[in-house]
């Protein structure tokens, strides 16, 4: 997938299903740097065990971990939605050059996700 589209699909799924109060804004704008030092799956369970520990089970982390969770489906697996535990098992199912590719791919993506974001929370208009 390449820039635009990625672009296209962050931007129609977020007019769609969500508004940028929903995220876990700070998570999202480390999660490139969380890829690229730790990886693509231990950055993955970083959000699922973020979203377990909290007390009340804040929604901004499970909506930040299901927006890259859609993005891997969709575009690595051909899928609509999948749950994300089953995700981070057909990852760890990938052969080395395979997870790195798509660890390269999701990067790019969450680099351009926090980039609109930071545009969404100046309150710039997106058109």
């Amino acid at each position: 997938m390449n820039d635009r589209e990625k672009s296209k699909f962050i931007f129609k799924n977020f007019k769609e299903k969500y508004r940028i109060n929903d995220f876990d804004i700070p998570g999202i704008k480390k999660l490139p740097m969380m890829i690229r030092n730790n990886g693509l799956i231990s950055s993955l369970e970083y959000f699922i065990k973020k979203f377990k520990n909290v007390k009340n089970k804040n929604k901004k982390y499970m909506l930040t971990l299901r927006f890259v969770c859609d993005y891997i489906s969709y575009t690595w697996f051909n899928s609509k939605s999948v749950k994300e535990i089953e995700i981070v098992n057909k990852v760890m199912e990938l052969d080395s050059s395979s997870y790195m590719f798509l660890q390269k791919d999701v990067y790019d993506f969450s680099i351009q996700l926090r980039n609109l974001i930071s545009v969404l929370e100046k309150g710039e208009d997106l058109k």
